[in-house]
């Protein structure tokens, strides 16, 4: 089993050797020629993103952070530079509201479809992530909840899963809130470890396809209000006038 010690878990429910470097060979294959095709097909438009962020703002194309990936391992993850600054300032590791003055105009576009994250795909071509798993963080915010972060650890962190489509509005959430950052910690956050630690036990690669799919397509997506413990919803209105109803 010393196979299992050095290879990110695929699926945490594979636990053999057999069927962890099967499970391995097998996702990791499927995550090299989606992200390599992604990369070619969607070239005409990186290089038009890349355009348009240098004429909206001086500053870099790429927003260049360290995050946690499997087994606590540092990588470097990338993204289209979205804010005026590249660097978080301390202490601000959130974006609260739709028009965070730090936004760029260009930005807030690329946020509202996600488009800064396509840079993501060469992330999952050289094997940091894979097109599927629990967003990385940085290691501030996995050192606050070590013992809840642990197992979401043992997984290749994605580009998608399902609590960053739950939280896909998570900005205008924050921006509800009477206390966002605390808001975030206290509830959001711990949420979306919960899911996350659920959905790195239950994983296949069917579950994988259909967790793209709605990514894509937007079909067949919970509400967030539908996965949310009595506990969270009771802590959500400590923070928030109220719940709003599209969430």
């Amino acid at each position: 089993m010393e196979a299992l010690n050095y290879l990110c878990l695929p699926y945490i429910g594979s636990n053999t050797v057999v069927e962890h470097q099967m499970a391995y060979t097998g996702k990791r294959l499927f995550d090299l020629m989606a992200s390599g095709l992604g990369l070619l097909l969607l070239s005409p438009l990186l290089l038009l993103i890349a355009v348009w962020i240098k004429l909206d703002s001086p500053g870099t194309v790429f927003f260049v952070q360290k995050r946690v990936g499997c087994k606590g391992r540092d990588f470097r993850l990338y993204k289209f530079r979205s804010m005026i600054r590249q660097e978080w300032e301390p202490g601000l590791l959130i974006t609260i509201g739709e028009r965070d003055k730090r936004i760029t105009t260009a930005g807030y576009f690329l946020r509202k479809y996600k488009l800064d994250e396509l840079p993501q795909l060469f992330n999952v071509f050289v094997g940091d992530m894979s097109i599927v798993g629990p967003r990385p963080l940085v290691r501030q915010q996995t050192e606050i909840y070590p013992d809840a972060y642990r197992e979401v650890l043992e997984v290749k962190p994605g580009i998608t899963c399902r609590a960053s489509i739950l939280f896909s509005n998570e900005d205008e959430l924050l921006g509800m809130a009477n206390h966002p950052e605390e808001f975030f910690s206290e509830v959001l956050m711990p949420a979306k470890i919960r899911i996350n630690v659920e959905d790195a036990k239950d994983q296949s690669f069917s579950a994988d396809l259909r967790m793209i799919c709605s990514t894509i397509t937007k079909r067949n997506r919970q509400r967030l209000s539908q996965v949310l413990t009595a506990e969270e919803i009771a802590l959500c209105h400590k923070y928030l006038d109220r719940f709003p109803e599209n969430f």
